[in-house]
């Protein structure tokens, strides 16, 4: 007959038995939480910032096939539906040092302004990337192709403060209103004088490379009778000239970057062509020279503070009018 074992043995297994138990109850209490991360694509910051540089380095190399990315990975280049591979991927020959990043590892997409050297000129590129499980499965670009503009952020050098800073935790606004901020913006093309959205005192913008906001030296150099350049955020929304702008359209919000505050939008602005003059806020009639039909595409970068817009930086590109952006239907306008 097998003998019992010893008292010890037996407190021994006890303990053993209570231990593996205890491990296995905070295993189940765990894998909620590891379940959720996993299904958010697991990739944060630091995973969605390497992802982009790996993108980046092997669009300079021509080589798509270098980019891990699902059978299915959807590619569109200035609203055009193409393999990865094509476009911007055939004529780029390296990048320039100026970057820009919004991250959003709640939707496991990150989006990039920067600087790119197409067959040894330079341009300027608005992208945003969305990763699963580590493979891209979109990718969205808009090529500002100014030599000019490409040429000024490159002597910048780096981007503006208020896109890199982090806000701490107890000064952020929800998802919900920063793109409800970042809307008001586009709202604010349809408003008449005396009329803006909500900006800082200090408010910048900056397209395809050139600041359009307090210069001074560009309204100098326009030969028309009325420039708003050389004007503030806020200030140019008042003089009403804006309304040359007749639909800001398709607005999309896909990238959110909580930590930063950033919101990542894409659209178009729809320029009829049947507005001859705008009534400014002084009461003059100002003539506007935009007498056909055109759209800008665009990819525009917002930062919010306090629940107003600090700095603005788009990436523009002249389209024909009314054109899609091929993700209508993908994200909600």
């Amino acid at each position: 007959m097998r003998q019992a074992p010893p008292p010890l043995l037996r407190a021994r297994a006890r303990r053993r038995a209570r231990a593996l138990a205890g491990a296995l109850v905070l295993a189940a209490l765990a894998s909620p939480a590891i379940a959720q991360q996993a299904s958010a694509g697991a990739c944060h910051r630091a995973c969605l910032e390497k992802l982009l540089s790996d993108y980046l380095a092997a669009m300079a190399r021509n080589s798509a096939d270098a980019v891990p990315h699902t059978s299915g990975v959807r590619y569109t280049e200035n609203g055009q539906d193409m393999p990865l591979g094509e476009g911007i991927w055939r004529t780029a020959s390296g990048l320039g040092t100026y970057r820009v990043t919004a991250a959003d590892p709640q939707t496991g997409q990150i989006g990039y302004m920067g600087v790119v050297i197409e067959n040894g000129t330079p341009a300027i590129l608005g992208l945003r990337l969305k990763q699963v499980g580590g493979k891209v499965t979109e990718a969205e670009a808009v090529v500002g192709r100014s030599k000019d503009g490409a040429e000024k952020l490159e002597a910048l050098a780096k981007p503006a403060e208020p896109f890199v800073s982090p806000v701490p935790a107890g000064r952020r606004m929800s998802r919900a209103e920063l793109i409800r901020t970042a809307d008001l913006y586009f709202q604010g093309f349809g408003r008449g004088p005396g009329e803006s959205p909500p900006f800082t005192p200090d408010c910048e913008r900056i397209e395809n490379g050139t600041r359009t906001t307090n210069n001074a030296e560009l309204a100098a150099q326009s030969k028309r009778p009325f420039t708003y350049v050389q004007l503030g955020c806020e200030t140019q929304f008042k003089t009403g000239y804006l309304k040359i702008v007749t639909h800001a359209r398709e607005r999309r919000y896909p990238i959110v970057d909580e930590e930063r505050q950033l919101v990542y939008a894409f659209g178009f602005l729809d320029h009829a062509g049947n507005v001859k003059s705008v009534k400014v806020a002084d009461g003059r009639d100002v003539a506007v020279n935009l007498l056909a039909p055109f759209t800008w595409e665009f990819a525009e970068l917002f930062r919010v503070e306090g629940g107003k817009l600090r700095q603005i930086e788009a990436v523009l590109n002249a389209a024909p009018y009314r054109m899609k952006s091929g993700w209508s239907g993908v994200y909600a306008e």
